[in-house]
């Protein structure tokens, strides 16, 4: 119950901490990494969640997630339609080719 109690008065920084301990776990899933820059931005913790979202394209360089994390706080007109054209282009290559099964 004291457990309980500790967490309930600390809920802000609870989610982050336990995703920085699974992150720290299993390194290789990148999943995990774009959901915490993903949680960070939201939150509000602009630099945290782009240090966090530039480590994602390292490993991982056309996930969606860490590539709206970049655009959403890069306010440069170009900069951010070239991040959107990659977007688009990552969703088109991950389409399925045949497009009548879906």
């Amino acid at each position: 119950m004291m457990h309980l109690t500790r967490v309930g008065r600390c809920a802000d920084s609870v989610v982050p901490c336990l995703m920085s301990q699974v992150i720290a776990m299993f390194p290789w899933f990148v999943g995990g990494l774009a959901e915490k820059a993903l949680l960070l931005a939201s939150v509000s913790e602009w630099e945290q969640a782009l240090d966090t979202a530039q480590r994602v394209l390292e490993m991982q360089p056309d996930n969606l997630d860490a590539l709206k994390v970049m655009t959403q706080f890069d306010r440069k007109y170009t900069v951010v339609l070239a991040q959107v054209e990659l977007c688009w282009w990552t969703v088109i290559h991950y389409l399925p080719r045949d497009r009548t099964s879906m």
